[in-house]
């Protein structure tokens, strides 16, 4: 369950355009520069609806090279193993094979139980990513800026099956 960020969402009678992990709310427009990790190499904005009352909520996800290999770390497993787990925590390998999770609703009260149940994924708004290996020769990078610059990618832009109400 997330936080009710009243501190934010009191001083305005704006609703958030999208919300960050954590459930944060976030007022202007989406770009994946202003996702919350600064390491992210993926980044999707996500439709998502409250199980209970359906109530719908664009969110953002990210995924990072450190997080997905300390994640793939917590059990003891070969480098090969830590491999295979950490391609499977990146958003994209998610998308592919149908995984993709939220958890929790952004708490907005929407409803009684919806802050505390998971949300149902229904579908891919965008999804950028960087750290393009065309900019890599062995292990220099030959053009930082290009190496670094978001790409949307529309093929993992995709209509989610959304669960029976």
């Amino acid at each position: 369950m997330h936080q009710y960020f009243s501190d934010l969402l009191d001083l305005t009678d704006r609703k958030p355009v999208w919300w960050q992990e954590g459930g944060v709310p976030r007022f202007a427009e989406f770009h994946p520069d202003n996702a919350p990790d600064i390491y992210a190499d993926e980044v999707a904005l996500v439709e998502i609806a409250c199980q209970a009352c359906r109530t719908r909520f664009n969110v953002c996800m990210t995924s990072s090279p450190s997080r997905r290999v300390m994640a793939s770390l917590i059990a003891d497993r070969s480098s090969e193993q830590i491999a295979e787990a950490s391609e499977g925590l990146r958003i994209s390998s998610q998308i592919k094979a149908g995984k993709l999770n939220w958890g929790d609703p952004p708490n907005i009260t929407c409803c009684a139980a919806g802050p505390s149940m998971s949300a149902d994924m229904v579908k891919v708004l965008e999804f950028h990513h960087r750290r393009h290996l065309e900019y890599v020769e062995g292990t220099v990078i030959t053009n930082l800026a290009a190496y670094n610059e978001w790409r949307r990618n529309a093929d993992f832009e995709v209509q989610i099956e959304e669960k029976a109400q």
